[in-house]
């Protein structure tokens, strides 16, 4: 029956009736407000929540917008927005709003949660940090807010403040199995095995976290070579019908380079094939050739305009930065740049910043300073970008990850093949390291190793073997044009020569400020990094790894094969 009642009143009939999710009676009450209201903000709020219930992801954003236009002022609204920007992949702007809800209620403890994880993802560390530090903060008790500090820090590369946080989440509560796991994780990452063992030991056999410990104890059984072992542990978990595509995808990645170890090729070849195809049902893959192949294509294309216009950056532009202080590690993943980046991080003092995404904020700094991705700047805009702030950009971002202003560093984000023009824009004195391998080792490599993210050429080998190729004809068609000090290294070299390479050594005393490490007593910096390569590289160098793509010719389709053949012949490979 109809009855008179107030605005506020009615709000709540309506928020009741969304959650009872009634739609006729969400339908009735909304239209009768607005009918007086027009611009009723909680309306606008709760039919986005409606529209969210119903899997609108689209429909929730715009009724949820509108409730913020029109003056919408509630921290569960905006905790809840973000949550459907998330969805939508606007990561930035989700923290915005996650931020929005945090200044009107400091200690949301959900709010505080997906921002450290929005943070993270986006690598945003500090501010991933920072949420998480205040949650423990206001809830100190909590021992799922000392896992997830840990977990932040270990994220950021930052494993002592991470054990540090683990260490005193276990004095409140020794046998906290999460906290445990972690710890352990952490040294096996950091190759102090038996630590990792005695720490696993703890662990009880049965509990939520099983298959997480179960899978953690198959890993060191293999890096400890107890191959046959880690096989059975790993094959008996992958029959428990309790794991769930994320942890068979995980035991997965282990059996690949059991089997590997074991010389079962086959098997694993197999296991890296299911690997790859539950990849793939976990995170829908993005990225196709067609989206890479316009990508490069227009990025050449710019390229050859820069050369019709002739455009110069005047050198006042570039009289602060960095130049010849900042080395950059190019190439396709698995050509062995983390061994590299290794190398010299311990030869040469200076700081290593890993797969920085120092060049990415630049580009986006170009972005947002002309509107125009950098490879579309016509000749005026480049002429009157503002250098300067682009590099600011960089350096904060390098900053943020521990780089000391004014030392020499090390940027291992190989992407930057893409990049190539633009750091011969900004940085033409920068010096480049480009390394080679074999393209079906290159293509073995990918294939059979978990990256962890959902590009689709981590999973599909044809894509892998096309993406390959475009790199490799980028390469080839940017690299003569720019001015940039280059070096090639071929892998193979890298792997059985003695270290230091004497013509690696003479390009870097020329082109790079960096100076050798006085060492003290015989001691060597320790190398952190997070790649897929990380366990190999804290061992000794493997030769075994080179030609190793024999054992899998057979495996291979011979249309894959001839995909990347032109690779092998420009850089005198044989197949």
């Amino acid at each position: 029956m109809p009855k008179k009642v107030t605005v506020q009143q009615a709000c709540l009939m309506l928020k009741q009736a969304v959650q009872q999710n009634q739609p006729a009676i969400i339908q009735k009450i909304s239209t009768a407000i607005l009918s007086k209201v027009p611009n009723q903000p909680t309306v606008f709020y709760l039919l986005g929540l409606e529209a969210l219930m119903a899997s609108q992801v689209s429909q929730a954003q715009q009724l949820m917008q509108t409730a913020f236009n029109n003056g919408l002022i509630d921290p569960a609204a905006h905790y809840n927005f973000a949550n459907v920007l998330a969805q939508q992949n606007q990561l930035a702007e989700a923290i915005g709003h996650i931020d929005s809800a945090l200044a009107i209620k400091p200690d949301f403890a959900e709010a505080l949660k997906i921002g450290c994880q929005i943070s993270t993802k986006i690598q945003s560390f500090t501010l991933a940090i920072d949420y998480s530090q205040k949650l423990l903060q206001y809830f100190p008790q909590n021992l799922n807010h000392f896992a997830l500090l840990a977990e932040t820090y270990h994220a950021s590369l930052m494993d002592e403040q991470a054990l540090e946080i683990i260490n005193k989440g276990l004095a409140i509560a020794a046998n906290d199995q999460a906290l445990l796991l972690l710890q352990a994780t952490i040294f096996e990452m950091q190759n102090r095995l038996d630590e990792a063992n005695e720490v696993v030991k703890q662990l009880p056999a049965s509990g939520h976290l099983t298959i997480a410990i179960q899978t953690l104890k198959a890993k060191l059984l293999y890096r400890t070579k107890q191959h046959s072992k880690a096989q059975a542990q790993l094959s008996s978990l992958l029959e428990n019908h309790t794991c769930n595509a994320v942890q068979q995808q995980a035991i997965l990645s282990i059996l690949v380079k059991v089997y590997q170890a074991q010389k079962h090729y086959w098997d694993a070849w197999q296991s890296a094939q299911k690997m790859n195809t539950l990849s793939k049902s976990i995170q829908l893959p993005v990225g196709t050739f067609t989206q890479i192949k316009d990508y490069f294509t227009a990025v050449e294309k710019g390229f050859s305009k820069l050369i019709e216009y002739g455009v110069q950056i005047p050198e006042a532009k570039l009289k602060d930065a960095s130049g010849s202080q900042w080395l950059y590690i190019v190439g396709f993943p698995r050509v062995g740049s983390t061994m590299l980046e290794k190398l010299l991080f311990q030869y040469f003092d200076c700081d290593d910043m890993g797969e920085s995404a120092a060049m990415p904020a630049v580009e986006k700094s170009i972005y947002e300073q002309t509107g125009r991705a950098w490879w579309q700047l016509s000749s005026a805009q480049w002429t009157q970008l503002e250098t300067k702030i682009s590099l600011t950009n960089a350096v904060a971002t390098y900053r943020e990850q521990g780089w000391t202003e004014g030392r020499a560093l090390i940027d291992k984000n190989l992407l930057n093949s893409s990049r190539l023009i633009l750091l011969s824009q900004l940085l033409p004195h920068a010096p480049i390291i480009k390394l080679v391998r074999h393209p079906v080792d290159i293509l073995v490599s990918c294939f059979t190793n978990s990256f962890g993210s959902n590009d689709a050429w981590h999973t599909d080998l044809e894509l892998i073997a096309r993406y390959m190729l475009k790199i490799d004809e980028h390469w080839h068609f940017i690299s003569e044009k720019i001015n940039n000090p280059i070096y090639i290294m071929r892998y193979e070299n890298l792997v059985t020569e003695t270290w230091p390479h004497h013509q690696l050594m003479t390009f870097l005393s020329k082109a790079w400020s960096a100076r050798p490490r006085v060492q003290h007593n015989n001691t060597t910096p320790n190398f952190v990094t997070r790649t897929a390569s990380y366990a190999q590289v804290k061992q000794k160098i493997n030769r075994d790894s080179i030609n190793n793509y024999q054992y899998y010719l057979d495996y291979i389709p011979p249309n894959i094969i001839e995909i990347i053949r032109p690779i092998a012949e420009r850089w005198d490979y044989t197949i």
